[in-house]
């Protein structure tokens, strides 16, 4: 484990220093979350006044995993939580704090993942920078019933990681341990299930033969874990009345919705200000959002036809973005809510992976770009910093909240 941390052919202490640097701001942005209590926001029935985490033993841990639990199933989760209210009581600050250090842990993941993917150093700390800073992670890291996100993405991310070292290395270690980290990612949040599909853009990027036995073969025991996870989910929303609560179908309005979502995510990621934690359906869709998309759509084909990014690089980072955000787009309406900051906590990869590929062979075509585009990003960096600070206050109690 240590070799994983440390020791690789990519490993710098130079990276180590940088690393540090982004843990620093992320510990400015997200240390005062550590004075925020609970909220009326889904903290009450989550955490303070759920049954199954007042029973921090063996069968109160068997009953975690063998009961669903308000429409969801994340055994692993309620078993910190429970771990952290045993130990700690309800006292906030563990449970913000435990929060905090996955958050950093995927930093450093994330950093891994592209570097061991890409070789691109420079291109894994663009990227881990911004997921760090970004403002539209606040609701993620700062709200305790968001922790389930920051958890199974740390698994997510170690089972992508194996499945890089896999595929370089052949050796079946990394693909045991790969399998391992995925069920752990299923435990902790069941939208992990498109972990599979993720893996075939691995496969794509690493130019591998997608039809072939070998690699077909290899995808079998990811795709029986995630169609048992989909059941238990399908289970979870036809057996406990969520069906009731669901608004009316109207496939038309939930395509503009579709739309409307992509819009306000890219919005949102270009410029994170009136950020909420309850986007409510739109009663009117203005057809003038197209305008951001299309114009993001024109910027990206530029950079392919300028030859500024592979068509490798972009399929693998739109697929990664897609893919990630895929189950969160209403598509059906199974929510009161049409998006939600923490859906983007994963799938900014993708977007940061975008630009990273871009300015990354911008510097390389005139390396006398170098001083003006880490100028720019540094800009960018406090900017996103100081939205950030200022979000993270918002949910230090239900009163600022609302």
């Amino acid at each position: 484990m240590v070799n994983f941390f440390l020791n690789n052919k990519h490993f710098k202490l130079k990276n180590i220093s940088f690393f540090f640097g982004i843990v620093v701001l992320s510990l400015t942005i997200y240390l005062p979350s550590l004075k925020n209590g609970f909220l009326n926001w889904d903290d009450n029935w989550y955490i303070t006044d759920n049954p199954y985490i007042s029973d921090f033993s063996f069968s109160g841990i068997i009953n975690m995993f063998t009961h669903l639990y308000h429409i969801q199933y994340s055994p692993l989760v309620m078993v910190v939580l429970s771990f952290l209210k045993y130990t700690f009581g309800l006292n906030p600050i563990p449970f913000h704090l435990t929060s905090l250090i996955f958050h950093i842990i995927n930093i450093w993941l994330i950093f891994r993942f592209i570097d061991l993917l890409t070789g691109k150093t420079d291109l894994a700390l663009f990227v881990a920078t911004f997921f760090a800073v970004h403002t539209l992670q606040v609701e993620s890291v700062a709200w305790m019933s968001a922790i389930k996100v920051v958890i199974s993405t740390s698994f997510f991310l170690l089972s992508l990681i194996y499945y890089v070292r896999f595929n370089t290395t052949e050796r079946k270690r990394n693909y045991y341990l790969s399998l391992l980290f995925f069920i752990l990612a299923l435990l902790s949040k069941e939208q992990t299930l498109i972990l599979p599909l993720v893996i075939v853009t691995i496969d794509y990027f690493h130019d591998r033969k997608l039809l072939s036995r070998k690699v077909i073969l290899e995808k079998i025991p990811y795709v029986f874990l995630s169609a048992l996870f989909l059941t238990i989910a399908m289970i979870a929303t036809y057996t406990q009345g969520f069906n009731s609560k669901m608004p009316a179908v109207n496939i038309l309005y939930q395509i503009e919705i579709v739309f409307y979502s992509m819009f306000n995510y890219l919005s949102k990621f270009i410029l994170p200000v009136n950020l909420s934690s309850f986007y409510p359906y739109p009663a009117f869709i203005n057809y003038y959002m197209l305008i951001i998309p299309l114009l993001l759509t024109f910027i990206i084909l530029f950079a392919l036809i300028k030859k500024l990014i592979t068509r490798k690089e972009l399929i693998f980072a739109i697929g990664f973005f897609f893919i990630n955000i895929f189950l969160t787009l209403q598509i059906l309406p199974v929510r009161k809510i049409f998006m939600a900051d923490r859906y983007m906590y994963l799938p900014l990869i993708g977007i940061l992976l975008i630009i990273g590929f871009i300015l990354n062979r911008l510097i390389k075509l005139n390396p006398k770009y170098k001083l003006h585009i880490i100028s720019i990003v540094s800009v960018f960096i406090v900017f996103f910093t100081i939205l950030s600070f200022s979000r993270t206050k918002v949910w230090n109690s239900s009163l600022s909240l609302w």
